[in-house]
């Protein structure tokens, strides 16, 4: 619930923010004015949750306005180096990205939205994955930030018990197998850079 509001209220600012737009001209061009329509841009980051990982990503945006795009889809995966083939972790996910204002220093800033689908490969571990962040467009190109990536899932796992059992004085053994159903959460922090191509 306070992450709903804490979306709903960013969402309120940009808007806000937007409606009295000061932009900062750099040689008779703003940033948002060199901001493609349609653009796919690469992500590298690094952070954890008590242990070192790091994600790599890749994702196509379409810009409505100068101050709207929409991630029309993010594929990301999170790798633990410690623990590499244990810490696999593929996203795809859609989201919103709102920018503010371009600033007098030619830069703005920008809050983004995503939610999906995440799979851990180790245990075959699928659910929910979404995404919050918040950073700096330096340039029309480069951006800097940070993310909270979040991930909520379960499996299924069969597993065998021994069952004893007497019958005419004779201890007698049975394998019966039954399934266990365990959740699985992750959170991730990381700094990213990112470039548009």
């Amino acid at each position: 619930m306070k992450k709903s509001i804490l979306v709903y209220l960013c969402v309120f600012v940009c808007i806000g923010l937007n409606a009295q737009i000061l932009s900062g001209d750099r040689n008779g061009f703003s940033l948002n004015d060199r901001i493609s329509k349609s653009r796919i841009g690469l992500e590298f980051g690094g952070g954890g949750n008590g242990a070192f990982a790091f994600d790599l990503g890749v994702h196509y945006s379409h810009n409505y306005t100068n101050s709207f795009a929409w991630d029309v889809l993010s594929i990301k995966t999170t790798i633990n180096p410690d623990d590499f083939n244990g810490s696999i972790c593929s996203s795809f996910m859609t989201g919103v990205k709102l920018s503010s204002p371009e600033s007098k220093l030619g830069i703005n800033g920008y809050l983004l939205g995503r939610i999906g689908y995440g799979y851990y490969y180790k245990n075959s571990i699928g659910g929910v994955n979404y995404e919050l962040g918040a950073g700096i467009n330096i340039t029309s190109k480069i951006y800097i930030g940070y993310a909270y990536t979040h991930f909520d899932g379960s499996f299924k796992e069969t597993k065998t018990k021994t069952v004893y059992s007497q019958k005419n004085g004779k201890l007698t053994s049975t394998k019966e197998s039954y399934t266990v159903s365990t959740d699985s959460k992750s959170n991730y922090h990381s700094f990213r850079i990112g470039f548009y191509l």
